[in-house]
């Protein structure tokens, strides 16, 4: 788990409801797959959900609500690189997927990486100006 500074340890009790989870409804077996691993991530059944995601991704390497409530679960359970991975990679796919910007700006806060975040989070706000996760992350950090 990374090291966390004074800063972050603010956050540690707010980023719980801040990252913010996509439950999308689908076509097809991927609709009933995303939605237990989804329940199974807001039970606290993570890494189950996490397993299901896996398979989703491996299905479907694009999907990116799996990949974004993967992420998601991740960072829940304290695996704050893994999730900077995938969010990274979703961002990538994706540039103005702006709820992935906003867990991508939570996550860097939690890491301490403060100015990232600071880009992520005006990302996502410039995606999707009703963001208020986004909004509220940004205006935590001090300037």
């Amino acid at each position: 788990m990374a090291k966390s500074s004074p800063f972050t340890r603010k956050f540690r009790h707010w980023t719980g409801s801040s990252i913010v989870s996509c439950r999308r409804s689908g076509e097809g077996n991927s609709t009933s797959s995303r939605f237990v691993s989804s329940e199974l991530s807001i039970t606290n059944r993570a890494t189950e959900a996490i397993a299901e995601y896996e398979k989703a991704l491996a299905r479907d390497p694009m999907h990116a609500d799996a990949r974004l409530n993967m992420a998601t679960a991740l960072a829940r359970q304290g695996k704050t690189d893994q999730a900077l991975r995938e969010l990274t990679r979703l961002v990538e796919q994706d540039p103005d997927n702006a709820v992935a910007r906003t867990n991508l700006g939570v996550v860097l806060l939690q890491l301490g990486k403060i100015e990232q975040a600071r880009i992520q989070l005006e990302a996502a706000l410039r995606a999707d100006p009703s963001l208020e996760p986004a909004r509220q992350a940004l205006e935590s950090i001090p300037r």
